[in-house]
């Protein structure tokens, strides 16, 4: 046995070029590995800090580089029987100043004569693991007299069946040199052979074992092809017989460095259960011989130990021991274009992660954030539990989500008992391991045995060390290739910076990771000393709140709408105190306040960049990530804030509405009730809790959190407007009560209106014949029912007449919306300026009628029309009731609605009865219509599609009804949000006597899905007293006709309309008694039905061909009331006939 010394020829990769990544790596070859496997089979082997480690076989130059970086005080030993393997190995550790390992070239007979000492571990691969059996015997036998008692040994190598697969490889190479009689030709004739079978193969069974096995031969340095395949050292075994020899040399088999693939699950359900049918798993060796024939395995890396240990192993890994371990990985989220997050990963290698359990993906973000430092059990379950959760039920769920990853053998995915080398650097500041000789490496590697590449640039702010002065954006490409190492507050820094310099789509790899670094290891994070804030020319001490004069002032100006002027006395703050947080902090509470949110985003990443470790920040960086629809984000956030302060209301309250939005009311419910416990009197979350009381169908008390929200906070209109949609669902109130509830609230926004001391002219000509500017003011010109109902009377206008000007409250934008605004006169985005800059700014426009498409719903500006910044305003189709607002001059309702006298007691506006021919314009990619489903004999099927909040209890008991008389129907509803509500839903009419068998429940789909139900619906039921609108609409183009009792109300008669509209009044009914015998007598008209059914697109699409224009009606009513304000006469009801 001998050393080599470096050849003075031997040629180094040039300084001035990157660095490739390194290839053959294998993770078997680790310590760490071998001790976190063997671990898992029940055997502690020595730690691996300070251990010695015998190679048998060299592994790629910068693997070993990077094994012996991560244990500095190892004592390594490599013997290889190939000089030029050797040879290599030699150069690049001496030219990296690599100390701890002693490489040396010997052949068999010479390497177990020698007495190389004890070794805690011993790794077999290569050359050393191709030989037959008696020189195996005889290595092993070695390594046993050579094994320290706590050592182990991990020996790769070629198993049957699977390798047999090799031998048609070996057999190929043979034919194609068979006819090479010059043995400097035959290397590259064997070469050769390797692309002929890859390139010309059949899609045969054995295509993609030989794949594989051709792409790691490619890989082969020559040396080691030439004896695999050109000189047949290529022994293989079966694992019984593996074993067997390792009995006799007085060891006993432990596992596989990859202990995955010794779980029969990991290669499915039906390997699982029938191997574990065949053979029980206490037979250790033979249940894996038979999983090896199962799944045909080809190679294998298993852990042996001292035969006196044989006691202590189990005969399949503890997967309950995974919670000893530290993890890591370099996962990144994957995100779609317009920045929704994905149940996805990628890795640095190109792998990619896929999984629908929650805990599961939680685990991957946090490791993911945490790269390149490894978390251990605790912190994963710190930051993975939600905190309504039950902390002892998360340990179990987080060990099962980590159990399934491990099986999974889930790529990038890291783990070993001990923390990582990355944990333990002290030392202040960024740096590299690599630092001294990345420009000798031939190849990259880094220390969680990665293959990485380098740039040139990479490789020179490395060898300069001028990580102060480097891009932060290239720094931040060298953490995640896992290069850099740095101490906790170095991190902390680097995160800091890398903040300001990101998108709103990039911030959540970066404040999570802030988060991790700015946390003590209590509160699941790596901070070991307190946090500081970065002050470049001002003590810490000096960071004071800003002035409450100041505040006043501004959040004064906000309230009086006058948004303008706020932001500019925020930023005036900045500017005089750009060093102080609360600066940055109170500026981005005035962007958010005033809806301009990607500033407010900037200027908390500024606040954040300063001081890290205010949760504050953080909420606010939360509720501004809500707005701009980044919800994940969000509940990210507010989870981490919870985590470490539960008594945070304002946080419960957050994670209850992302709940809430996602339909998971039970736990949105315990948030709620989280939040009202800390601050009971809270009316944003009492709103919220009467939110997702109306999703759950409970109208009633939904509308007794709403008064109570309104008690506790009369000025915030968004909650009147939430109660008076909610009072317009309800069986509880008449009429007339309904119509005063909203009088008073339309006295309510005039009496705000006063307060504003807001007076408008109108100078523009009375012109009864002139051009008119006609405002829209909605938030729905997007994709919404409301642009669907508006479409047909906006493309037919006469643009000669009219200019048209959008108005667009929202923030949602897309190709609908893009519609709207290529064909209006001017298009305004202003959700960001405030009701009183609005006025204004329609008032410059000099609009001469407004109009709003919204009433009661989200994003409305009933208080901008209170303002009466034009001569006239309308009220139309958004909401069907009453506005109850003095300015509003008019309300246009259908003459297929109602008539004259019928209407007038419940609106404040004189009423419009406007002839629609045309009120719908469905979607053009709708399916074709079906045959009636029940004439293929699988019974009569009822539909309802409507949203939960109208089915009340008085709509579930006549359906009940219904169902009870006929047993043979059923009914499919539609629109749920989730299981929560189906249940509900589902108890109740079952109580009233409906079999489980007949009902059908489908939760909330994409709109072609939910198009397709109908083709099993025969006929649908209303609700009652709010009917269905763009449903009845949608079910109708679909062929389905739906029952529905015509109210009193506006919203109690939209369905009637419809149905009139079609010419289908016989569907109309006027009590609950009509209801039930309606739907009962259409079971035994089943032809006339389907008559009706085949006939309906037809006549549609004939009614509107032959209809007169769509926009007759209404230019006839913005004339007539236009011609009204000229000659100086009140608005005044009326009816409009074409």
């Amino acid at each position: 046995m001998f050393s080599l010394d470096s050849s003075p020829g031997f040629g180094f990769i040039s300084q001035t070029a990157g660095v490739p990544e390194a290839t053959g790596i294998r993770a078997g070859l680790s310590p760490f590995r071998l001790q976190a496997a063997a671990w898992l089979y029940g055997v502690e082997v020595s730690a691996p800090s300070a251990s010695r480690i015998l190679l048998l076989g060299c592994c790629e130059p910068s693997q070993l580089i990077a094994i012996a970086q991560s244990l500095p005080a190892a004592d390594i030993v490599v013997i290889d029987l190939i000089a030029q393997k050797v040879e290599a190995c030699q150069q690049q550790t001496e030219a990296c100043g690599i100390r701890n390992v002693q490489l040396f070239c010997a052949g068999l007979d010479e390497l177990l004569k020698s007495e190389p000492g004890l070794f805690d571990f011993v790794v077999i691969h290569g050359l050393f693991t191709l030989v037959d059996d008696e020189t195996r015997q005889a290595v092993l036998t070695f390594c046993q007299q050579h094994l320290t008692e706590q050592g182990v040994i991990g020996f790769e190598w070629n198993t049957q069946p699977g390798s047999q697969t090799a031998q048609i490889l070996q057999d190929a190479i043979a034919l194609h040199t068979s006819r090479v009689d010059d043995p400097q030709q035959l290397l590259a004739s064997a070469r050769a052979a390797l692309t002929w079978l890859s390139l010309g193969m059949s899609q045969h069974p054995q295509r993609a074992n030989l794949l594989e096995l051709i792409r790691a031969a490619e890989a082969m340095d020559d040396d080691t092809f030439t004896l695999r395949y050109l000189q047949n050292i290529n022994h293989s075994d079966y694992l019984v017989d593996f074993n067997q020899c390792a009995v006799r040399a007085g060891l006993s088999y432990v596992g596989d460095a990859y202990p995955w693939l010794e779980c029969p699950d990991h290669f499915g359900e039906t390997v699982a259960e029938i191997n574990q049918t065949i053979c029980s798993p206490d037979d250790k060796v033979l249940f894996q011989q038979y999983l090896d024939v199962a799944v045909c395995r080809q190679t294998r890396f298993s852990l042996l130990v001292s035969t006196a240990r044989e006691a202590a192993i189990t005969s399949l890994p503890d997967l309950a021991r995974l919670r000893d371990f530290h993890w890591a990985g370099n996962f990144h989220r994957e995100m779609n274009a317009n920045g929704v997050v994905r149940n996805s990963f990628t890795t640095a290698s190109g792998g990619f992660i896929s999984t629908d359990n929650a805990v599961a993906l939680s685990v991957l973000d946090v490791i993911g954030e945490a790269w390149p430092l490894s978390v251990n059990f605790e912190q994963l379950c710190f930051h993975t539990r939600s905190p309504e959760a039950d902390k002892a039920k998360h340990e179990v769920e987080l060990l099962n989500a980590l159990e399934a990853l491990f099986k999974q053998g889930s790529t990038g995915l890291h783990f070993q008992l001990l923390a990582s080398g990355y944990n333990e650097v002290t030392s202040v500041g960024i740096g590299s391991f690599m630092e001294g000789y990345v420009s000798q490496l031939k190849a990259g590697i880094n220390l969680w045995q990665e293959p990485v590449a380098l740039t040139v640039q990479e490789v020179s702010v490395i060898e300069k060390r001028s990580y102060a002065f480097a891009d932060i954006k290239l720094l931040e490409g060298l953490r995640r290739k896992g290069v850099l190492i740095a101490n906790a507050e170095s991190w902390r820094h680097h995160f800091q910076s890398l903040i300001t310099e990101v998108s709103v789509d990039e911030l959540a790899p970066v404040v999570m990771p802030l988060i991790l670094f700015s946390t003590s290891v209590k509160q699941g994070g790596f901070c070991s000393t307190p946090v500081l804030p970065r002050i470049k020319n001002s003590d810490a001490g000096q960071i004071k709140p800003m002035p409450q004069k100041n505040l006043d002032r501004m959040y004064g100006m906000i309230t009086a709408g006058e948004y303008e002027q706020a932001r500019e006395v925020a930023l005036e703050l900045v500017r005089q105190h750009p060093e102080n947080p609360n600066a940055w902090l109170e500026l981005s509470r005035v962007y958010s306040r005033t809806r301009q949110n990607s500033s407010a985003i900037q200027a908390i990443v500024r606040s954040l960049a300063i001081i890290p470790a205010n949760w504050d920040i953080y909420f606010e960086l939360a509720i501004t990530a809500w707005h701009l629809d980044r919800q994940w984000l969000t509940g990210r956030l507010v989870r981490a804030i919870l985590s470490v302060n539960p008594q945070h209301a304002l946080s419960w309250d957050v994670l209850g509405r992302l709940y809430t939005e996602h339909d998971a009311f039970t736990s949105g419910e315990i948030c709620f009730d989280n939040a009202l416990r800390l601050m009971p009197r809270n009316s944003g979350m009492l709103a919220n809790l009467a939110n997702l009381k109306a999703e759950q169908a409970c109208i009633e008390e939904s509308i007794a959190l709403f008064r109570r929200a309104i008690k506790e906070s009369p000025q915030e209109f968004d909650y009147d407007t939430s109660l008076m949609f909610s009072l317009a669902h309800s069986t509880e109130i008449t009429t007339q009560q309904l119509y005063q509830e909203h009088v008073k609230t339309g006295r309510k926004y005039e009496a705000w209106a006063r307060k504003q001391n807001v007076r408008f002219t109108w100078p523009q000509s009375k012109d009864p014949q002139r051009c008119l500017k006609v405002g829209f003011v909605s938030g729905d010109l997007c994709r919404h029912p409301v642009s669907g109902f508006v479409k047909p009377f906006w493309q037919a206008l006469n643009r000669d007449r009219h200019e048209l000007y959008v108005y667009h409250t929202s923030p949602l934008y897309d190709q609908v919306s893009q519609f709207f605004e290529e064909s209006a006169t001017e298009w305004k985005n202003v959700s960001q300026i405030s009701d009183v800059e609005l006025a204004r700014v329609i008032n410059a426009d000099e609009i001469d009628i407004l109009i709003d498409l919204s009433g009661y719903t989200a994003y409305n500006r009933l208080t901008t029309f209170s303002l009466k910044p034009t001569p006239l305003s309308i009220s139309w189709i958004g909401y069907p009731g009453t506005t109850g607002i003095p300015t509003m001059d008019y309300h246009i309702c259908g003459t297929g609605l109602a008539t004259e006298g019928e209407l007038e007691d419940q609106f404040s506006e004189a009423l419009i009865y406007m002839q629609m021919p045309v009120q719908f314009e469905p979607d053009k990619n709708s399916p074709e219509v079906n045959t009636l489903p029940a004439l293929k004999g699988k019974g009569f099927t009822f539909g309802s599609l409507n949203r939960p909040k109208k089915i009340n209890d008085s709509v579930l008991q006549l359906w009940a009804r219904i169902l009870v008389a006929a047993p043979e129907s059923r009914m499919l509803i539609g629109y749920m949000p989730g299981e929560e509500v189906s249940a509900i839903l589902r108890k109740k009419l079952e109580s009233y006597g409906v079999k489980p068998e007949q009902l059908i429940f489908r939760n909330k789909t994409h709109l072609m899905e939910y198009m397709l139900m109908h083709h099993e619906i025969d006929l649908m039921l209303d609700t009652f007293p709010y009917t269905g609108g763009t449903t009845s609409n949608n079910a109708m183009w679909m062929g389905v006709p739906t029952i529905t009792l015509n109210g009193e109300t506006m919203a109690a008669r939209q369905g009637a309309e419809i149905m009139k509209a079609y010419r289908h009044e016989q569907f109309i009914v006027i009590n609950e008694e009509d209801y039930f015998q309606q739907a009962i007598g259409w079971l035994n008209r089943l032809d006339e039905l389907n008559e009706i059914r085949m006939a309906m697109r037809e006549q549609f699409n004939s009614d509107k061909k032959d209809n007169f224009d769509a926009s007759l009606g209404l230019e006839k009513t913005l004339r007539a009331i236009w011609q009204r304000y000229c000659a100086g006469e009140e608005p005044a009801t009326m009816t409009i006939e074409i």
